[in-house]
């Protein structure tokens, strides 16, 4: 198999991989029959037996291609790919209707669902990975779906400002609801941090009229461990335990200690700058640096987060001195109202950003390894995403 067919495959780099890749995904969703045959065409018999152990040997040469800094990442990238397509076969094989979820925005009424998780993406020019579809893999491969398909619910917000061009969308859509998104804005040059608090406050207008019990906001370099949905709802159960919804929940006999003041997040990735002795277990009162990469939030101040978010960009008209206003606006805003932040830890979501959308980040072994980029602490850490068909009956 020649290096040029399994890049289209794996969408490593260029702007014509990076098509192939979503072309090679759509056959699957477009023309399934012929998506047996396609993979028989690109996957070599040793590839195929070697899938067993999670990677195979024409990934493992792909991987050796990278620094060996940078090569957990590119393990990441290429066996979410493959369980995708893996998945995307099994779907068609069982005449799954897709997307697998309603889009909840287009209803009147939606359901309330339990956990909602909305991955907000835009396009990195500069990354050789497909950060989106290795988030919608992950978190669709590590899940019991046919436990939790009627707790969960997943939403992708493309806030692309060219959303056409950001193809790696193409390739989850099918799977689940995608919105394209863009706050309107009157200040002229506007820098892009500011320009995502704008996204960021209008995709959390918009969750407000989706009926979420627990809604959680990842960025889509955010890979989840595997029965993530298990750790959410372990995470969620000692949440309320701290925050009672009422006086006789309180009565519960419970190891976690009852809080007056309100909450307004619990992050579910926060990085330690010094490992601990024990490894931390459960929720726990370190809230580090407020940041986007996984975090639920409380669905009863979405509006106010959204409002500050607001506020704080247009109190600053063109006086924009703060390189991420998101973080240190919203740490602040807590600290004012004294409301509780928690980290539910290990972590229910790795950071794998390396190849960020800020322009400048170099992804030398130095910069990758620095200590915000990644939590010490996620129990699925280097491991392959595969595709589990038992998970889906």
């Amino acid at each position: 198999m020649s290096k040029i067919v399994r890049y289209a495959l794996y969408g490593c780099g260029f702007v014509a991989v990076s098509v192939l890749l979503v072309y090679t995904i759509a056959v699957a969703d477009v023309s399934f029959p012929g998506s047996s045959r396609l993979r028989s065409a690109l996957f070599t018999k040793a590839t195929i037996e070697g899938r067993k152990s999670g990677v195979s040997p024409a990934q493992r040469e792909l991987i050796s291609m990278f620094p060996e800094h940078l090569q957990q990442y590119a393990m990441y990238d290429f066996t979410a790919k493959e369980a995708l397509v893996d998945l995307k076969d099994w779907l068609y094989e069982n005449k799954v209707k897709l997307p697998l979820f309603e889009n909840k925005l287009e209803q009147s009424n939606p359901r309330s669902t339990k956990v909602c998780l909305f991955a907000a993406t835009a396009r990195r020019t500069n990354s050789p990975f497909s950060y989106i579809v290795q988030a919608i893999s992950g978190i669709l491969n590590r899940m019991d779906y046919a436990r939790h398909k009627d707790d969960v619910y997943i939403h992708v917000f493309n806030v692309d400002a060219h959303p056409d061009e950001h193809i790696d969308v193409q390739t989850v859509r099918h799977l689940v609801p995608v919105t394209n998104i863009k706050a309107p804005y009157s200040i002229p040059n506007i820098p892009r941090k500011y320009q995502e608090n704008l996204d960021f406050a209008l995709i959390l207008r918009k969750i407000t009229t989706m009926n979420c019990q627990y809604p959680i906001i990842i960025e889509d370099d955010a890979l989840p461990a595997e029965y993530w949905v298990d750790s959410v709802m372990h995470a969620i159960s000692q949440l309320e335990q701290r925050h009672p919804k009422n006086s006789s929940s309180s009565a519960v006999v419970s190891n976690q200690p009852v809080v007056s003041k309100p909450w307004l997040a619990m992050k579910l990735y926060c990085a330690r700058e010094v490992p601990l002795s024990t490894p931390p277990t459960g929720l726990t009162d370190y809230f580090q640096r407020w940041n986007s990469v996984a975090i639920t939030l409380n669905p009863t101040m979405l509006i106010e987060i959204a409002e500050q978010l607001e506020k704080n960009v247009y109190d600053a008209k063109t006086d924009f001195s703060r390189p991420i206003a998101k973080d240190d606006d919203v740490a602040e805003y807590v600290a004012y109202k004294g409301y509780a932040g928690y980290c539910y830890e290990p972590v229910v979501f790795q950071h794998t950003g390396v190849y960020s959308s800020i322009v400048e980040r170099q992804t030398d072994k130095g910069a990758v390894n620095y200590w915000y980029m990644k939590s010490h602490y996620f129990a699925s850490e280097g491991k392959p995403i595969v595709f589990n068909q038992t998970l889906w009956h």
